[in-house]
């Protein structure tokens, strides 16, 4: 993007936050415009690889977040082919970023190097986990005996027998099973087929991923700059702490010394944000090669879409750098007492343009096929307007249609501003 600068001195350059933001919405995979055609396969999988992962979530409100973040970025599409992706063409795969999470199959190489080398901490619960293992050898030999045998399984195909229970460690009463299975996964030694009304089925992880087997052994250090490049790619501008956090930086420890080797070598560069909702204290970084587009080249256009966002997004999973970005102060609130709650139990924020304008709160109905919205919240209090009401409505209705209601039904709390644009009502579907 743009050409190349000299490197700065005397500091790190100072950026415009709005230039910034526009920034990390495009190598989000944010388009400016909606798609005209349907999204195949090869389109999501090129998603996927450049954002990195996609974080898995059981809550069902009215889309898992995984469908929710594609869908945010892509419009419709059938959902359908993110299953043959994970189960007959193993292009993506299951497994451990940052939390639970959908990546690509081209970074298995990375993965596997932390199925290798995993271990729990020393100390506190990784010493738990470490007894309960040991405690529960024979449970581990079973599981794999079984899966070796019958597999792929689902955990309602063991039966927990005599085995030490993971109370007696800290853990909840009856999940001896679940619990082995989770360590045997993040060592790489079993892998997720599929799943079945949304639960895991099992098997051998050299059976399944037989067509990724064998890769060569990553250099840890290549292995951690590699990580910090795709951190980027993905994040656009980002503190060290971010960088981290992302995809699979957590799988390597020399990331903090990437960072500063790739400083060096000036394809990074640090950066102030001019104008930030909140500033924050740490030194934030860009690609060297895309400061000069930051610093005032020409745009590119702007954003026209409006939609809305999972709360495990990958765009504001960093809640700090929502903040500092879009100005969004956000919380999920699931297991928030409800007289406590101030969003609500889902609250999805509503991205239109290239700003975080609110969230609205959503639930599916899907015995009436309904799409009911129960409350709205504008990131500033006074600062609604006829074009965020418009922009809400127009988000709302794309995610109705996209989940198949046939109608929304708007609650009595929002904004004025917004609540003179927003329809109730069937659904469009020319919309």
């Amino acid at each position: 993007m743009g050409k190349k600068l000299p490197a700065p001195r005397g500091g790190p350059v100072e950026i415009p936050v709005e230039r910034a933001r526009q920034l990390a919405l495009e190598c989000q995979g944010f388009r400016r415009e909606a798609r005209r055609t349907r999204p195949r396969k090869a389109d999501i999988v090129r998603l996927v690889e450049k954002i990195g992962y996609l974080q898995l979530d059981p809550t069902n409100i009215v889309l898992r977040s995984h469908l929710l973040v594609l869908w945010s970025r892509m419009g419709e599409f059938d959902v359908g082919l993110v299953d043959q992706l994970l189960e007959k063409d193993k292009r993506l795969f299951e497994y451990w970023a940052h939390a639970a999470a959908i990546v690509p199959s081209a970074d298995f190489a990375f993965h596997r190097h932390f199925m290798r080398n995993y271990s729990f901490p020393e100390n506190g619960w990784g010493r738990r986990v470490r007894q309960w293992a040991r405690q529960n050898s024979s449970l581990r030999h079973e599981i794999l005996e079984r899966l070796q045998k019958d597999g792929p399984l689902g955990l309602e195909a063991f039966e927990d027998r005599e085995h030490t229970s993971w109370t007696s460690v800290g853990g909840p009463t009856g999940r001896n099973f679940s619990q082995m299975l989770f360590i045997l996964w993040l060592k790489g030694k079993v892998a997720v087929t599929r799943r079945t009304s949304g639960r895991r089925v099992w098997d051998l992880a050299e059976r399944h991923y037989s067509t990724m087997l064998p890769v060569q052994e990553v250099d840890p250090r290549e292995g951690a700059r590699r990580a910090v490049e795709r951190a980027m790619g993905a994040l656009g501008v980002a503190t060290a702490r971010m960088i981290s956090q992302y995809g699979f930086a957590g799988h390597f420890g020399g990331v903090p010394k990437a960072i500063d080797d790739l400083v060096g070598d000036g394809r990074l560069a640090p950066v102030g944000l001019v104008g930030a909702p909140r500033r924050r204290s740490q030194t934030w970084y860009v690609r060297r090669d895309d400061l000069a587009d930051l610093l005032g080249g020409e745009k590119r256009g702007n954003w026209n879409r409006s939609t809305l966002l999972s709360p495990f997004d990958n765009l504001i999973a960093h809640r700090g750098r929502a903040e500092a970005l879009f100005g969004l102060r956000y919380r999920i609130e699931i297991y928030t007492p409800r007289s406590k709650r101030v969003l609500g139990y889902f609250a999805l924020p509503v991205l239109a343009g290239d700003r975080i304008i609110g969230t609205v709160e959503t639930e599916l109905d899907r015995r009436r096929m309904k799409l009911a919205v129960h409350q709205g919240h504008p990131l500033s209090v006074g600062r609604s307007n006829d074009l965020e009401g418009k922009a809400v409505d127009r988000a709302v209705r794309g995610l109705a249609a996209f989940v198949g209601a046939r109608e929304v039904v708007y609650g009595p709390r929002f904004p004025e501003a917004w609540a003179r644009h927003l329809r109730n009502g069937p659904i469009d579907r020319t919309d």
